[in-house]
């Protein structure tokens, strides 16, 4: 058989992988799921799917999620929720850990903002039950609230009220009969999130505290 004969299937092929190759490129973040989450009020069926700028992620109860991008790694507790920009979250309700290995990054919890620099950092972000938490796990983030911009130093936290949005009860996604196929366009991984009652304990803990190098409101080191 003559390879002429074979030339338009290679063609086709190669196109399959150059569109292959640009949804790649397109996709910043991979979601990771256990149990059930909604992007955008859909149900995800599967156990992972791109995601893209302005989705947002529910995270129903028992259920966990996770978001890897390119040098940082969200993870997402049962009855949390955000929107997911690139290089930026805003945080809704719930508990969720970022990590970040020295790329820059920016989240947004009840109007504060949470930002990281070029070092390796990794922060946990709590909104439930009445309580806002900030906690340094490791490295440091600046925190930027009304009141001014501050240092939150590894193992200090900074506790205030929480959102009244995330005071009415758990997140529950809405299961529709459309669910979102795991393709689309993102890169990124998820793992499952820490535990929400320990934060709120944290957070009551340590409200009214000053952190270490801060030069705002209560910010203080974690109670063992």
């Amino acid at each position: 058989m003559s390879a002429s004969r074979f030339r338009p299937f290679i063609a086709v092929f190669c196109l399959a992988l150059l569109s292959i190759a640009t949804l790649a490129e397109d996709a910043k973040a991979i979601l990771s799921i256990s149990g059930r989450v909604t992007v955008n009020g859909k149900a995800v069926q599967g156990s992972s799917m791109p995601i893209f700028d302005g989705d947002r992620i529910e995270v129903g109860p028992d259920s966990t999620a996770g978001i890897t991008t390119n040098g940082s790694i969200i993870t997402l507790d049962a009855n949390s929720s955000l929107t997911y920009q690139r290089g930026n979250v805003n945080f809704g309700c719930g508990t969720a850990i970022l990590s970040a290995s020295g790329t820059p990054m920016t989240a947004v919890i009840n109007g504060i903002q949470v930002s990281f620099g070029t070092q390796p950092a990794k922060v946990q972000l709590s909104d439930k039950d009445g309580v806002l938490l900030v906690k340094t796990l490791s490295g440091s983030a600046e925190i930027k609230e009304a009141s001014g911009t501050s240092a939150l130093a590894e193992g200090f936290s900074l506790a205030r009220s929480g959102s009244t949005n995330c005071t009415a009860g758990p997140t529950s996604p809405t299961t529709e009969a459309k669910t979102v196929k795991p393709h689309s366009n993102s890169t990124t991984y998820i793992l499952v999130g820490a535990g929400a009652a320990g934060a709120v304990g944290a957070a009551l803990a340590v409200a009214g505290g000053k952190g270490k190098g801060s030069n705002t409101g209560p910010t203080s080191p974690s109670v063992p």
